[in-house]
This record gives C-alpha cells, structure tokens and sequence, in this order.
C-alpha cells in the first residue's frame, strides 16, 4: 500500500521537470516541442495511472463502509482539484503531441495583448 502524501511526492516528481519543457505560455498558444513532449508524457504516463488507480482504490474501499456519493464528494473536496491541473496537462501534452508531428514555429505573442503597464513609462 502506498500513502497518498507518497502518491503526491511522485506526481511532484513528475510535474517539476513537465512545467520546465510544458509551460502555461505553450498551452495557451497550443504549441509544444514534439521530443519534450514526448519525454513529458513518459514522466507523467505512470503518474496518471497511478492517480486513476488510487481513485479506483479508494472508491472500492469507501464503497464497502459507505455509500458510494461519500467516496464521491472526499474526492472531490480533497483529491480532485489538483488531479484534473495534472491530468489536464497531460491530455494536451498528448493531444499535441499526436497533433503535431513536427516542431512547428514558435508562435510569436500579440503584444498588443500584453498587460503591460504604460502609465509608468
């Protein structure tokens, strides 16, 4: 058996080297380097499959004490949320990764859409 702070320290693991090559910035612009992404989704595979699989545990286990609407709302309230950021940044990793079969330009960023300050200036 394997404590959920242990299942956590993992996915930390992972998450640190995905934001270093996946950042918010290649999400938004949909655009991401075919290789890193591809060695992503080697650190992140196992980890979603160990998160879906603690879900499955742990709603198994709850559904033998309780009724299945308990095991439903503790995910929700303590577990979920920090899933769906992981898995969210898996399925577009993988997603692009399969859309993308060669190392498109780099988008370049409206700056007309930039919140910088002008006022200072």
């Amino acid at each position: 058996m394997i404590s959920l702070s242990d299942i956590w320290n993992q996915v930390e693991q992972a998450e640190l080297f995905v934001k270093k090559y996946v950042t918010d910035l290649h999400v938004k612009y949909n655009y991401i380097h075919v290789k890193r992404g591809e060695e992503c989704l080697e650190k992140l595979t196992p980890v979603i499959t160990l998160l879906n699989n603690c879900i499955d545990s742990f709603k198994k286990s709850m559904d033998e004490v309780f009724s299945a609407q308990v095991a439903i709302e503790w995910l929700e309230t303590y577990f979920m949320k920090r899933y769906r950021l992981v898995n969210d940044r898996y399925e577009f990793i993988r997603r692009a990764v399969q859309e993308q079969k060669s190392w498109l330009p780099r988008p370049i960023p409206d700056t007309d859409k930039l919140d910088i300050n002008q006022k200072n200036k």
